[in-house]
């Protein structure tokens, strides 16, 4: 192991000993380095304190604008809430639930916010801020909710008053009625004054009422009676002759007494509330739709009666097919004679049971209710007698054909010639061929039996629209405001007239035993047609004279024929004077065509009727 040899590597110096050693450290660097040191540390320090300032400033903000957002959040969803809320009235009114909602949001949120002043208050003013408009917004969505509702409400009540009112039999006085409008009147008032409803809803509320509730009124008492629709129109022009002042008030009590002693007094009551122009507009409306309603009644009457009058001529008919000799002993479904005479069986449908009858021995079988033929006849010879349908000539014929069926008939060649030549000539009767009724076979007879039954019900229907074509009058068209009542009714009832006449002449001569033919109707329609064409020219005459004296003083009231067409006659005559003046227009206007056009059509339709009357009294 080698020892290592230190050397020294300092030398030696040439100065002298003692000498003052002059290069010593400066230790300022070493000073100011600490101090840099020490300045590093503060700044740092500094440095940290701000940034946990600003931090503390981050999170309050942030805290405050969640709290901002949040309450906005929470204040939006609340007033879509309470502004689909049907508690309208207890929004911002009675219970305030705008109020107390917002309260609630506002104290959770600012809870939220910490407790820092500053950003309280700063959340204070944009919850304000924004709260205060949501406030309006939603305010006037309520108020719009409000004033619909008011205006809905006051509509509702008018709409009450107006289907009270339109009582004819309301218990009220006049006073009472006009009271009770004038109070509708000033809920309306009240409404309009804090602008809550247009003003245009108050604006005629008493004259829209009673104008509304007489429309109800008058229809309720008279559209289905013409009779007090037409004594209506005379008291109306009792009223207006009363304001005219040609009628003293006690003959017009007297008028109401004896020609209207069932007029409802409310309605009397409202007819003097209302313009008289009005008033004979809904008379005159319910004239139309009473006369309308009363002919559906008779026509409806009519189909029944004449639907059992043909069921009555069949069930006699089908009397002789049950009592021919192949059928006597043969069961039949009763089904087929009640469709015919529904009354001949009653039958207890839940216990499929047989209550009473005309016809003996119905037995069920198969479900179905049976009787033999003959069984059958006798109980429809029961039913027609009971009914009193059965004429002593069909009973005659009824018990004649009986004693003739147990032996097999073939027909008469001359019996059968006779009744094709009567066919042919629309000649044949239910009478005549039942008179053949032994010289004829079942099928033969039963042939001939629904011919003349079908050229009766031709003879029938050709007639009455005969009669309908040859006057051409519509029943309403004669109803006019001032007709008297007892023509008016006549007019109204014309062409039905005629048709019942037609129908009571051809059920008399069946029941006395001598059916008219189609021929006969015929002739009977063209006799009626002639033996009232008198009143029929009188009621031509009483309408072309109404609008003569509407087209002289009101159409052509500033024309040069308004004197001449007051004085026409006849229709011909008034179509003359229109033609005469029309054709001396150099220019003639739109309206002049307009009115030439308008009253030649009807006053040549006229013409035309009263034509058409002539020839039928020839």
């Amino acid at each position: 192991m080698r020892i290592p040899i230190y050397r020294a590597k300092s030398q030696l110096s040439n100065q002298a000993p003692g000498a003052r050693i002059t290069a010593r450290m400066n230790p300022t660097p070493f000073v100011n380095a600490e101090l840099q040191k020490g300045g590093v540390l503060t700044e740092i320090a500094n440095q940290a304190a701000a940034y946990s300032q600003e931090r503390y400033k981050a999170i309050v903000e942030a805290q405050r604008n969640e709290a901002v957002f949040g309450a906005k959040e929470k204040l939006l969803q609340a007033s879509f809430a309470l502004g689909n809320d049907d508690d309208i009235y207890n929004i911002f009114d009675g219970k305030k639930k705008y109020d107390t909602t917002v309260k609630k949001i506002f104290e959770d949120s600012l809870e939220a916010v910490g407790n820092n002043k500053y950003a309280q208050e700063d959340f204070k003013q944009a919850f304000n801020s924004f709260e205060l408009a949501e406030r309006f917004r939603l305010k006037g969505r309520i108020d719009e909710k409000i004033e619909k509702r008011v205006e809905t409400s006051l509509k509702s009540l008018k709409e009450q008053q107006e289907i009270l009112l339109g009582d004819p039999y309301l218990d009220y006085t006049l006073d009472d009625t006009l009271f009770a409008t004038a109070g509708l009147q000033n809920l309306f008032d009240k409404a309009g004054e804090k602008e809550m409803i247009p003003e245009v809803l108050r604006a005629n509320v008493t004259p829209e009422v009673l104008s509304n509730a007489l429309k109800k009124a008058i229809p309720a008492f008279a559209s289905a009676d013409l009779r007090n629709a037409l004594m209506l129109n005379v008291v109306a022009k009792g009223f207006r002759d009363v304001e005219a002042g040609t009628m003293e008030l006690e003959d017009f009590k007297k008028v109401v007494a004896d020609r209207a002693p069932n007029l409802p007094t409310h309605v009397l009551n409202l007819m003097q509330a209302v313009p008289m122009d009005e008033v004979f507009d809904v008379i005159r409306q319910t004239i139309n739709n009473a006369a309308s309603v009363s002919k559906d009644q008779r026509d409806l009457q009519e189909q029944v009666d004449k639907q059992f009058s043909e069921n009555v001529k069949s069930g006699y008919n089908r009397y002789f097919y049950y009592l021919s000799f192949d059928n006597q002993n043969k069961k039949f479904d009763v089904q087929q004679i009640t469709d015919l005479l529904p009354e001949i069986i009653t039958k207890d449908v839940s216990r499929e049971n047989i209550l009473s009858s005309y016809i003996p021995n119905v037995k069920k079988q198969d479900g179905k209710f049976e009787a033999k033929g003959s069984d059958i006849a006798k109980g429809i010879q029961l039913y027609l007698a009971e009914v009193n349908e059965l004429t002593p000539d069909m009973l005659n014929k009824m018990e004649n054909f009986g004693k003739t069926t147990t032996e097999e008939r073939k027909n008469d060649p001359a019996a059968f010639n006779a009744l094709v030549k009567l066919d042919a000539e629309d000649g044949l009767t239910t009478t005549i061929v039942s008179s053949f009724s032994d010289k004829l076979t079942p099928s033969t007879y039963l042939q001939f039996i629904n011919a003349a039954e079908a050229e009766v019900s031709e003879g029938l229907t050709g007639s009455r629209a005969f009669i309908t074509r040859s006057l051409e009058f519509i029943e309403a068209e004669f109803i006019r405001s001032d007709i008297e009542k007892e023509l008016a009714i006549q007019v109204s009832n014309q062409i039905d007239r005629l048709h019942n006449q037609l129908d009571t002449i051809v059920r008399d001569a069946r029941m006395d035993g001598n059916p008219l033919s189609k021929t006969d109707i015929e002739t009977k329609a063209l006799e009626l047609l002639a033996s009232n064409s008198p009143r029929y020219k009188e009621v031509i005459l009483t309408q072309f004279a109404d609008q003569r004296e509407f087209a002289a003083g009101s159409v052509f009231q500033f024309e040069t024929i308004s004197n001449d067409l007051a004085n026409a006659q006849t229709p011909q005559e008034a179509i003359t004077i229109l033609e005469g003046w029309y054709n001396s227009l150099e220019n003639p206007t739109g309206q002049n065509n307009t009115d030439y056009t308008q009253y030649k059509r009807s006053f040549s339709a006229l013409a035309k009727k009263l034509a058409e009357i002539e020839r039928m009294s020839q």
